[in-house]
């Protein structure tokens, strides 16, 4: 499968400065791999394969943190149910009184 040079550079410019560094590490350890023309599994390649998964498990893991975060963020800023009650009951007391002005 050809994949476009742009799309590959696009997708590099939207990483962040340590994801790129994984992804610079993944791109040479496929470009090492490539020059090798071994058909058999020897220490090195699987101590490369070894590297790749760790690689990629770390980026994976700094994905997860970084999704925590938001998760966290998100659950401090969101309104509670009991938030929306109180609101709605407020905003029931407002309405009254406004309409009891009205009517004066």
């Amino acid at each position: 499968m050809a994949i476009e040079k742009e799309l590959l550079h696009e997708m590099i410019e939207k990483l962040s400065d340590s994801d790129k560094k994984t992804a610079f590490d993944f791109l040479q350890y496929l470009l090492e791999r490539a020059k090798k023309k071994t058909t058999s599994w020897d220490e090195n390649d699987i101590r490369d394969n070894q590297l790749e998964t760790r690689a990629v498990i770390d980026s994976i893991q700094h994905e997860v943190a970084g999704i925590k975060r938001k998760i966290t963020g998100l659950r401090e800023s969101a309104a509670t149910k009991q938030d929306l009650q109180f609101y709605d009951m407020k905003i029931s007391e407002h309405e009254r009184e406004i309409f009891k002005i009205k009517q004066q």
